[in-house]
């Protein structure tokens, strides 16, 4: 990719300098013609007219050159502009690709090396009871890890299809402290900040709708280093119905906010990053709230962290 942009800016650069060299020979060109005009037009005792008219048509294409020159060099400027842009798209996407499939080797060989271990464990040595318990319990959870990790890469393909939607009306309030109570087996210490508000029935997709809360909250468990935050809001307008899911991470830089929903986009570099993850969960809740004609923001949270706002289209109350 590297040889043909280089390429590509060599023609670029020869085809400029073409151009500069034509320009000059027929701005000479035209130089001499007038001269040429000037003195036929002496030696005939021309009229004052003739000599006006010389002098109109040597500027008319003296203008005219520049003009072409100056077309001719925004086109290639542009021209230049969109290769340049293009390499670097195509070098982030396959930068992005490469991060994937480090971070996803790491999580696939990761949960398998986990299972394997307690199997293992459990067939070659003599264990109480207790034991056998704790390491089933550990290969359940590295189960369940590999098997949120498939429903996402399953789930990113599907969401780029025109897969159908199956719209319910949704309690949300109610999935919500579904989803608490599942993520407090795993993380008993998180400190949860539940804020409902009554609100009518949401008007969505049951598995779409359970996919954003998993992201969100398994974000917001990942990036916190300290004792674990999670603020959960819901509002609603007579428009919109309103979730808000925040932390008190480290927060993300404005420059990386619009980045962050990209496909396989993770902050900072693969070989330093000490998270896990695969660069999908945002991309496919922002991809189901383009299916559900919402949005999803964010901000800084106070005073520190970050905020997510999906906002719904109140569909029932609208109607």
């Amino acid at each position: 990719m590297r040889y043909k942009r280089l390429l590509t800016l060599m023609i670029m650069i020869y085809m400029a300098s073409a151009l500069s060299w034509w320009s000059i020979l027929l701005h000479r060109q035209n130089q001499d013609i007038y001269r040429l005009e000037q003195h036929v037009q002496q030696e005939n005792h021309g009229s004052q007219n003739d000599e006006v008219l010389i002098e109109r048509s040597y500027k008319r294409k003296s203008i005219m050159i520049l003009g072409e020159g100056m077309v001719f060099i925004a086109a290639l400027g542009i021209g230049l502009y969109l290769i340049n842009r293009s390499y670097y798209q195509e070098l982030s996407v396959a930068t992005q690709k490469q991060n994937f499939l480090l971070s996803i080797t790491h999580e696939l060989k990761s949960p398998i090396a986990g299972i394997r271990l307690a199997l293992e464990t459990i067939q070659k040595r003599t264990l109480s009871k207790e034991q056998q318990s704790t390491l089933i319990q550990g290969a359940l959870k590295e189960n369940s890890r590999l098997e949120k990790l498939i429903q996402n890469l399953l789930l990113a393909a599907q969401v780029e299809t025109a897969y159908g939607l199956e719209p319910e009306a949704l309690d949300l309030n109610d999935m919500i402290l579904k989803a608490q109570e599942n993520y407090t087996i795993n993380h008993p210490h998180i400190q949860w900040d539940i804020q409902f508000s009554k609100l009518p029935a949401l008007w969505a997709d049951r598995k779409d709708v359970e996919s954003i809360l998993s992201n969100l909250i398994e974000n917001a468990i990942k990036y916190q280093k300290g004792p674990q935050y999670i603020g959960i809001k819901t509002l609603h307008t007579s428009e919109n119905i309103m979730l808000e899911v925040s932390d008190r991470g480290d927060g993300i830089d404005l420059k990386e906010r619009k980045l962050i929903f990209e496909k396989f986009y993770r902050i900072g570099q693969e070989s330093t990053r000490k998270t896990s993850g695969t660069g999908l969960g945002l991309y496919i809740v922002k991809k189901i709230m383009d299916r559900h004609k919402g949005q999803i923001q964010v901000f800084s949270n106070e005073p520190r962290g970050s905020r997510f706002l999906i906002t719904f289209p109140n569909i029932l109350e609208n109607h």
